[in-house]
């Protein structure tokens, strides 16, 4: 499938902008637009304009979407040099502004040193980890197109989905669409899944913002994403994720700040 065709993203009045069909299949559990497909279709619109790779995007969400709404992203090129170029999306549902999204896309100049080796958490294979339940509120939504797996540690089997203190992991893939920056910004919007996790109380983090560092663009067929609970406190709480391909090589790290709402019947 066309990146652009998952996401239903159409081109619109003129160069500059494009528009977002808000469907049930891009929405959340609380059927609104998904932060990380909203993050995704931008990805993949400043990609195709650019003609480079993102390594860093930022959005900041305003506003929510509803099935049935049309939001129009209007793409702006404050900077473009020889090797980076500096982007900015608003995104907009008639005149009401729904998310801001600055992006960096390219590559420097230089040869990058080995950075201290990483390693990924010990956790089993996805084929030996639980699917992560789907609630009926699910039904329709952006989870059923994303295949979850609550990660299992090797030493603790029984608790999947918890990595230690603080930490939660999944391993997660989308089958329609190719491992792609566009992909990854799709997926780091697990934090606000992992912060659930982590605290282990009846919330539903609801994403203010959200960035993606893209650190390589490496082919994988699964993501183990590792989130961090950073701190919570005053109903707010903040998140780290960083995606490993499935050999285990960091490919991306995402954060969010959420409101921390509560769980909603089945």
């Amino acid at each position: 499938m066309d990146r652009l065709d998952f996401f239903g993203v159409r081109p619109g009045r003129d160069e500059h902008t494009w528009e977002l069909p808000v469907t049930p299949e891009l929405c959340s559990g609380m059927r609104t637009l998904f932060g990380g497909a909203t993050m995704g279709a931008v990805a993949e619109v400043v990609e195709r304009l650019a003609g480079r790779p993102p390594v860093w995007l930022s959005g900041q969400f305003l506003s929510v979407a509803h099935p049935g709404d049309v939001v129009e992203l209007e793409v702006r090129r404050p900077a473009t040099g020889r090797r980076l170029s500096q982007l900015r999306v608003i995104g907009r549902d008639q005149q009401r502004e729904i998310v801001h999204v600055a992006a960096t896309l390219g590559a420097g100049s230089l040869e990058t040193p080995d950075p201290p080796e990483r390693l990924a958490p010990d956790v089993l294979a996805p084929g030996d980890c639980p699917p992560r339940p789907v609630l009926d509120r699910f039904a329709g939504t952006i989870n059923e197109r994303i295949d979850i797996r609550l990660a299992r540690r090797t030493d603790d089997a029984e608790r999947p989905g918890h990595l230690g203190r603080g930490r939660a992991g999944f391993w997660a893939r989308l089958p329609e669409l190719e491992a792609s920056p566009a992909a990854m910004a799709i997926l780091g919007d697990l934090v606000p899944a992992g912060i659930g996790t982590a605290l282990g109380a009846p919330v539903v983090p609801q994403s203010l913002d959200n960035t993606l560092r893209i650190v390589r663009h490496d082919p994988t067929d699964w993501y183990l994403i590792e989130v961090q609970l950073d701190g919570a406190a005053n109903g707010i709480a903040h998140g780290t994720a960083t995606l490993w391909s499935d050999a285990g090589v960091v490919l991306a790290t995402a954060s969010q700040t959420t409101v921390l709402r509560p769980m909603p019947a089945n």
